[in-house]
């Protein structure tokens, strides 16, 4: 009897201390999880950011120390993805779901444009901006848009590997 009453001891001993170990496992996970969450982007400013870069390298295409700048500020090393700022003007002559819709692809548009640069700066082309550039984007997100006037100014999170060239 005093047997099986040791074996029942060391039994619960062992599964509490088991399960104990699994819990504090669990929870650094979560607490990684967690912390990675908490690091929220402040898209207004990146937004920002990203035009200020774009228009001084579209006045100076040819300068790396600027897309080396664009690059380190759309880059999210987290996702692995590029963020990407277009703009898109509404038409004056369209109706107004037409003129929105055209706004919203213009700025996607501008946008993947800008990812397809960025990709290939990254990898090590020397392409200027301006130069002929092609490729497809199988995967992006909107992650921010805003209106100024006519305007629409649009934020787009495209992974890496989602860009084809």
């Amino acid at each position: 009897m005093k047997l099986f009453k040791h074996c029942v001891l060391l039994f619960s001993l062992f599964l509490f201390l088991s399960c104990r170990e699994e819990k504090s496992s669990t929870s650094n996970t979560s607490e990684k999880h967690q912390s990675r969450q908490q690091i929220k982007i402040d898209y207004p400013s990146l937004l920002d950011t990203l035009l200020v870069i774009q228009n001084e390298i579209m006045h100076a295409p040819d300068n790396k120390g600027l897309q080396q700048k664009l690059l380190l500020s759309a880059f999210d090393s987290i996702s692995g993805s590029f963020l990407a700022a277009g703009t898109g003007i509404s038409p004056i002559d369209q109706k107004p779901v037409i003129a929105e819709q055209l706004r919203l692809r213009t700025a996607k548009m501008v946008a993947q444009r800008w990812a397809l640069y960025l990709k290939a700066w990254r990898s090590g082309n020397s392409v200027q901006f301006g130069d002929s550039i092609s490729g497809t984007i199988t995967y992006n997100t909107e992650v921010y848009s805003k209106m100024r006037n006519d305007t629409l100014y649009l934020i787009v999170q495209i992974p890496v590997g989602s860009i084809g060239m």
